[in-house]
């Protein structure tokens, strides 16, 4: 969360993900996310700065679907080990 201080006052106000700014071990460098269309069709996020690609839609949506496919069957996953299983996918 991020915090304001207004006269005595702390507000708590959410991030916007315009604010926010992955950074690339590869590179070592922040950049912000940009949006673009592969050759194939598929809708990617990527890196403004170095043009890495970060993922797709279709990565994201198995993701959501196996999160909630695990939450119906009482089985705990930490959310490291679901990025290391897109990751793998790759």
């Amino acid at each position: 969360m991020n915090r304001r201080r207004t006269l005595d006052t702390i507000i708590e106000a959410p991030v916007h993900s315009s604010n926010v700014m992955l950074y690339s071990k590869e590179k070592q460098v922040a950049s912000r996310v940009g949006h673009k269309i592969l050759e194939d069709g598929t809708r990617v996020r990527y890196l403004l700065k170095t043009g890495e690609v970060i993922d797709s839609s279709e990565q994201w949506k198995r993701v959501v679907k196996d999160m909630t496919k695990n939450e119906s069957s009482g089985e705990v996953i930490d959310s490291s080990e679901q990025w290391k299983r897109v990751v793998a996918h790759r």
